[in-house]
């Protein structure tokens, strides 16, 4: 297996609280590696519709329930 192979992908998640005004609330923000791409979101939901594209460009059969 190769180390990286021509149809991969690679995104970095953060998740954080912010304790200084609601330690209850949460955010994030997710980055596509190779385009710097990034974008904040407050729900889990908004990680699956900014990574889809992406996959399918490579080819990945996603639908809206391959992240669950």
């Amino acid at each position: 297996m190769q180390l990286f192979e021509n149809s991969t992908e690679s995104f970095i998640v953060k998740i954080w609280t912010d304790e200084a005004y609601n330690p209850q609330a949460w955010k994030g923000q997710i980055t596509h590696v190779l385009s710097g791409e990034h974008r904040t979101f407050y729900s889990l939901d908004e990680i699956d519709r900014f990574m889809m594209p992406y996959l399918q460009e490579i080819g990945m059969d996603v639908d809206s329930n391959w992240f669950q």
